[in-house]
């Protein structure tokens, strides 16, 4: 055979499906071997370190970490309560000025990041946490350096809650669902350490802290801001001050209609009663308590303002009963009041200063009852289709 047909003969060739079997073959010895390498490799590991103590440090700088972050999140929470920011956002800080609500978050996030650096710093460096046989250590990043890289890798999430009291106006109660807390969360890498040698490092893992920030700044600030939307605008103060108005209106008409007494339909003293007492039924309505001081307060002046409208005694009688403070009596005429335009004499003879032009209030008394009616009923209809 020559030299040419040699290199052509193809009779010696290996099929690719032999060479197959082969490949096969070596990769499963070769996996088998690393296999094996392995299980060599975690026994060594697992007779040298003992996996629950890693974890039980890890468990006991979590606990730590989170009790700091708590004092964190109240000191914040506290500083925020203090000196809330409600308008005037400062885009210099680098905030989220979407609104007053996710600005305050980041300022607290913000705070709860510079605490805790300091903190971590202080206790997690240089094998300092440590339970004789290995330490945690915090890793530091960020160019920085620093445990908490930045301020908006710290989450905030609210915890709702429902609110039960004892009490609820029927059609205008408060809402019964509250952020009540904060749940904090933050991202810290550890690198546990074995002290028996200082060079070796066991591992490294990021463990994310949470913890509930023990503070009622968000549910008071949810009950303060319910109660406010309700004494302003056309809420649930101004239906209940519409309803009971109408009806003191009502019955003092009627009253004036039969007998012509009360001489006023409408008493300012009165309406001032009725105001301050649907006041403190809203205060007590969202936050299922009066403030007792206020509760005595008015109970005193509406005492005082009912019995002196309601015992008979005429005005011009209360303005000539004795002083208390000098016991002098005043003396004044009537007549000067209802039939003369009150005058006043500065010391200059041409000097005359006359009322306004007077006003019969008995003639709009007169009105016909059914023209009150209806026109109470319509203030209240607004009032309520407002509302709702």
């Amino acid at each position: 055979m020559t030299r040419c047909g040699f290199l052509k003969d193809e009779r010696a060739r290996i099929p690719f499906s032999v060479i197959g079997v082969f490949l096969i073959l070596g990769s499963s010895f070769t996996t088998a071997y690393v296999i094996k390498l392995e299980q060599q490799k975690s026994l060594e590991i697992t007779t040298a370190m003992d996996f629950n103590e890693v974890e039980n440090i890890l468990h006991f700088a979590e606990a730590d970490i989170a009790s700091v972050l708590n004092l964190a999140g109240m000191k914040a929470l506290k500083e925020i309560g203090t000196n809330p920011v409600m308008t005037g956002f400062n885009d210099s800080l680098g905030y989220d000025t979407s609104n007053e609500k996710t600005f305050n978050m980041d300022r607290a996030r913000d705070m709860v990041t510079r605490e805790l650096n300091v903190y971590l710093k202080t206790n997690y460096l240089y094998d300092y946490f440590n339970d004789g046989r290995y330490a945690a250590n915090i890793v530091l990043l960020g160019d920085e350096e620093e445990p908490v890289a930045n301020w908006d890798v710290v989450s905030i999430d609210e915890l709702d809650m429902e609110l039960s009291r004892s009490f609820n106006l029927p059609l205008l109660s408060p809402q019964d669902r509250y952020t009540t807390y904060w749940v904090v969360s933050v991202p810290i890498t550890f690198e546990v350490r074995d002290l028996s040698d200082s060079d070796r490092e066991v591992f490294t893992k990021e463990v994310v802290v949470s913890t509930i920030i023990t503070s009622r700044y968000p549910i008071l600030k949810g009950l303060v801001d319910e109660y406010e939307s309700r004494l302003n605008g056309f809420n649930s103060l101004m239906v209940e001050t519409t309803a009971f108005a109408n009806a003191y209106s009502m019955t003092r008409g009627l009253m004036h209609y039969y007998n012509l007494k009360p001489g006023n339909v409408v008493d300012n003293k009165h309406l001032e009663i009725i105001v301050n007492g649907c006041t403190l039924l809203e205060q007590g309505a969202v936050f299922n308590s009066v403030d007792p001081m206020s509760l005595v307060d008015y109970a005193y002046h509406s005492y005082k303002t009912l019995t002196s409208a309601d015992d008979g005694t005429e005005l011009i009688d209360v303005m000539n009963i004795d002083s208390f403070e000098t016991g002098d009596e005043f003396s004044v005429d009537p007549n000067e009041i209802a039939d003369k335009s009150v005058k006043f004499d500065s010391g200059d003879p041409d000097l005359i200063v006359d009322t306004s032009p007077d006003i019969d209030l008995a003639e709009i008394a007169e009105m016909p009852c059914i023209i009150m009616v209806v026109s109470s009923l319509i203030l209240s209809m607004v009032a309520v289709t407002l509302y709702l």
